[in-house]
């Protein structure tokens, strides 16, 4: 086992898109959490009920078009090299969290609808194209070392994402306490506060799939 350990670390594109996944897996839940303070707090100022109508509307609403967008992310895997359509879904998704400051907006609320339709076939995409990647580097490995360690991988890749969504939920904790903002206040948030949020919600993607593009390429 310990063997298995060592030869899955010293596949270094296996661990390249391991990577890619945690990036994206912070980036995903820390403006998933964030976005609905911002949608909470500075779309509805306060007004709770709206906010969380909104909310799961446009989520509905964004599961319906990432369910049709299967078709297009399968033809484009099958026509354009997987990396590119991977670099494309990451690109799109920092360009998308960029357009949060405008989209995010009291007036009018319903726009961050949108991002939220855009927003979510693009994890379909990534996840597509990273999975079938990763069974290509379990290939890899039966190519360097001659022996395959498929189901070692798939266990290292499962056990590392639920950390990452852990860690990712307290780096999101710890990034909402630091902006300042104070749940006993409600909707008399500070305005520093929202304002740190906003950046927040769009700095941590933009980063994250930044890093994302460098780790691919």
């Amino acid at each position: 086992a310990r063997e298995g350990f060592k030869a899955t670390f010293r596949n270094r594109p296996f661990i390249r898109l391991v990577g890619l996944a945690l990036l994206f897996l912070t980036a995903a839940t820390v403006s998933g959490m964030i976005g609905e303070y911002v949608n909470f707090y500075h779309v509805y100022r306060g007004d709770l009920r709206s906010a969380a109508v909104m909310s799961s509307s446009g989520v509905t609403i964004g599961y319906v078009c990432t369910l049709l967008s299967a078709f297009a992310w399968t033809w484009l895997g099958s026509r354009f090299e997987k990396r590119t359509v991977l670099y494309a879904t990451l690109v799109l998704n920092g360009v998308f969290s960029l357009s949060t400051w405008w989209l995010f907006t009291p007036e009018p609320p319903y726009w961050q609808a949108g991002y939220r339709v855009l927003t979510q076939p693009l994890l379909l995409g990534f996840w597509l194209m990273l999975q079938s990647m990763i069974a290509d580097t379990c290939a890899y490995e039966e190519h360097v070392s001659g022996t395959r360690r498929d189901a070692l991988m798939g266990a290292f890749v499962s056990f590392s994402q639920k950390v990452g969504v852990s860690v990712a939920f307290i780096f999101g904790g710890l990034l909402l306490d630091l902006s300042g903002f104070e749940a006993s206040l409600g909707a008399a948030q500070p305005p520093e506060a929202i304002f740190a949020l906003r950046i927040v919600f769009m700095i941590v993607p933009i980063g994250a799939m930044a890093a994302a593009v460098w780790l691919a390429h």
